[in-house]
């Protein structure tokens, strides 16, 4: 894998690329071409009210307030996490603090999924953020076999879901799912984190 490389073509079968002023050519079937995304935060006159902003996107706090009395700011044009479903959930906080009710935003609760064949899914925590944190946790492997579902409508993979458990609390504190479908049971994790946080 080569990291810090820019493509500089796509030609028939290959992907052609340089990192540090040298070019290489990689044999590819198909290129998965992901160039990101950018809030769109012009012609609103955000300027003119002085709301704050940090790299390009309107900062927010886990309320969805933004530094200008009675602005929220919700979905992409905050940056937080650039995805349909987060902006749903943020919305829904902004209204509610806007009705009042005291409510944040856990986005250790919100689920990513990477829609290929097989589907792979995620929610929580990482290994490597756990034991950044200095967490006692453990791991338990399952095969997506548990699932009926899955068994019924995948003859040649097994799958696999990485569950990572806080060792003191007993809580889930991430799930990482490959296997078809996984977009569809990675939801149920998000809420038994979000549930115990």
């Amino acid at each position: 894998m080569n990291f810090q490389a820019r493509v500089t073509k796509i030609d028939e079968g290959k992907v052609v690329y340089e990192k540090d002023g040298k070019f290489f050519e990689k044999e590819a079937e198909k290129v998965l071409l992901s160039v990101g995304r950018r809030p769109n935060i012009t012609g609103f006159g955000l300027e003119n009210i002085g709301v704050e902003l940090e790299k390009g996107c309107v900062k927010t706090d886990d309320r969805m307030k933004t530094n200008v009395q009675e602005v929220y700011a919700a979905g992409d044009i905050n940056g937080k996490l650039m995805l349909a479903h987060t902006a749903y959930r943020e919305a829904e906080v902004a209204v509610w603090n806007i009705l009042g009710r005291k409510v944040k935003v856990n986005y250790n609760s919100i689920p990513s999924v990477v829609y290929t064949n097989p589907e792979v899914a995620w929610v929580g925590e990482s290994e490597e953020s756990i034991k950044g944190k200095g967490l006692e946790y453990e791991v338990i492997k399952l095969p997506m076999l548990y699932s009926g579902r899955f068994v019924a409508e995948n003859e040649e993979f097994d799958g696999l879901c990485k569950i990572l458990i806080d060792k003191r609390k007993r809580t889930i504190l991430g799930c990482h799912m490959i296997g078809n479908y996984s977009s569809e049971i990675i939801y149920g994790v998000g809420i038994m984190i979000e549930m115990h946080s």
